[in-house]
């Protein structure tokens, strides 16, 4: 009604005046409206609608051939080859319900759990009994599986420019080589299952880390680690390639080959790798970095040893060769065990004197005192230690070294004079160390290494015999002991240690020439003349 009021009105008014006159004869108050405008309804119908608008264009039916070998790909048709790809992404993996989506999904992740557990269970189980290194090694996987589904959404192209070797960098550094190899393997799973190229890109970072890990043993210092990342960039590239070539001529595979992505992934690899040390302090783990500075022999802590204990400080240095070396041959973790051997004696410090490598000659620190007392004076090293190394904040895992080395053993020489002296041969506990029974190979690496070095001394026949028949005798003194009761070792590594042990010694004191004395020449005749 009021619109036909208004175009009537509009015949004998200007437009400007028509809701003035609306006004003065009251019109509008007869007309109640019965439709509001609700502007957030409004907006939601127009998002649904264009949800429904699809992001394709064309159809294609099932063996129909879209285009033939040697055709120019017009406009139309390549419009038709991105429809039909983009169609086949969202599709990919999608085409059950929702439920059966979700089931599939869950599954796959317990899948990649399964080999992560039997990979872990495999190589060292005794990770599962440390909470820490277990959730750390979660967090490398979960790291790289969110990592790759983000990216695949964002781009797929930014898959080439992830650093996944770095994952297996971190892991390097607070575990042995075969483990962290292993898990990263695992790792990298989650790139056969999401992107398109997943198999493409397996392989791309399967050689990288592998590559990576490998000569991070070897440069992991300074400048070195850009060399390393160069080393990562090649491997990368060159999988790359090798894809790219095998689906096109060589000028495709080059033009092709994400290089700039790649690059920035090897550098990314260094980039990141600080962050290894925010990990160090969250889980309380010791990097190889780390390890590496406590392996400075002029660092404050070993200087001191020098200059308070010089005998103890060579034979420190004498078992970090010999354990070193042999902890390598068994697979352990090498690095370690020499930094454990460095600073197991530190206690010694505190008294030096009263170890025989540091007194000078013709001194005696027990002399005048009881076997009891000589005893506990000597033990009291492994106490004093521990208070060093908490002192100086040691890592746990280097301190263990020091708690262990004696395990629960004897001291035997004052224990057998205090039994020749007539004393109880049952009373053992004032001569027996209170130290733990290690449990780690690196640690009974430490262990036997300290016994064999220090008897070593003893000796004054070094040909192979003597000294093969003393390193039986040490190693069978600890089984028979049963300091080696909570110990996770082999026979088999035990043997593969005391041969090490053997070659090692004989290098050492092996026969030295005697140099003959120079006959002195007879003087000439006009000489004795003058």
């Amino acid at each position: 009604l009021y619109s036909v009021l208004k175009s009537d009105l509009a015949l004998h008014y200007s437009d400007t005046d028509l809701d003035s006159v609306a006004d003065v004869i009251g019109l509008k108050s007869f007309i109640v409206p019965n439709l509001h405008f609700d502007e957030n309804t409004t907006q939601l119908v127009h998002k649904e609608a264009v949800n429904y608008i699809s992001p394709t264009k064309g159809m294609v039916y099932a063996g129909q051939l879209i285009v033939s070998e040697g055709e120019i790909v017009t406009g139309d048709i390549c419009q038709i080859l991105d429809s039909y790809k983009a169609e086949y992404k969202m599709s990919y993996g999608y085409s059950g319900s929702p439920n059966t989506l979700i089931t599939s999904h869950l599954l796959l992740i317990l899948t990649i759990l399964a080999v992560f557990f039997f990979m872990v269970f495999f190589i060292d189980r005794s990770l599962f009994e440390d909470t820490r290194k277990t959730i750390f090694l979660m967090l490398m996987l979960l790291f790289s599986f969110a990592g790759t589904a983000i990216l695949f959404r964002v781009d797929e192209r930014l898959l080439y420019l992830f650093p996944f070797a770095v994952t297996a960098l971190y892991m390097s550094s607070f575990f042995h080589d075969d483990l962290s190899y292993g898990v990263y393997l695992v790792t990298i799973l989650p790139l056969l299952i999401i992107p398109e190229n997943g198999v493409e890109l397996f392989f791309i970072n399967l050689l990288g880390g592998s590559v990576g890990l490998y000569a991070y043993g070897k440069l992991n210092r300074g400048w070195l680690q850009f060399v390393n990342a160069l080393f990562i960039f090649l491997a990368l590239s060159l999988v790359c390639f090798a894809f790219k070539l095998g689906a096109g001529d060589l000028s495709y595979a080059v033009k092709s080959t994400n290089f700039l992505f790649l690059g920035i992934n090897a550098i990314l690899s260094i980039v990141l790798y600080p962050f290894v040390y925010l990990f160090e302090r969250i889980f309380g783990f010791v990097s190889y970095s780390r390890l590496w500075d406590l392996s400075d022999t002029n660092n404050k802590l070993l200087q001191q040893l020098q200059l308070k204990a010089p005998g103890t400080f060579q034979h420190s240095l004498q078992v970090a060769n010999l354990a070193e070396q042999a902890a390598r041959e068994i697979g352990g973790y090498s690095m370690l065990v020499r930094v454990g051997a460095l600073y197991h004696d530190i206690g010694k410090m505190e008294n030096p004197m009263c170890f025989i490598e540091n007194q000078a000659e013709g001194v005696n620190y027990h002399a005048g005192l009881t076997p009891e007392e000589s005893a506990h004076a000597i033990i009291k090293h492994v106490d004093d230690g521990l208070a060093l190394a908490h002192k100086s904040k040691l890592p746990a895992s280097v301190t263990d070294f020091i708690a262990s080395h004696h395990g629960r053993s004897l001291t035997l020489y004052f224990y057998n004079v205090y039994c020749n002296n007539g004393g109880d041969p049952a009373n053992k506990a004032p001569f027996t160390y209170n130290g733990k029974l290690p449990r780690t190979k690196e640690q009974v690496v430490v262990m036997m290494a300290d016994a064999v070095e220090a008897a070593s001394r003893t000796l004054k026949d070094y040909s192979e015999e003597s000294i093969s028949a003393l390193v039986d005798r040490i190693l069978a003194s600890k089984f028979d002991d049963s300091q080696l009761a909570e110990a996770d070792i082999s026979l088999r590594e035990i043997n593969v240690v005391k041969d090490s042990f053997k070659r090692f010694l004989q290098q050492i004191y092996h026969a030295r020439i005697v140099y003959p004395k120079r006959q002195q020449q007879p003087k000439p005749a006009a000489q004795e003349a003058k």
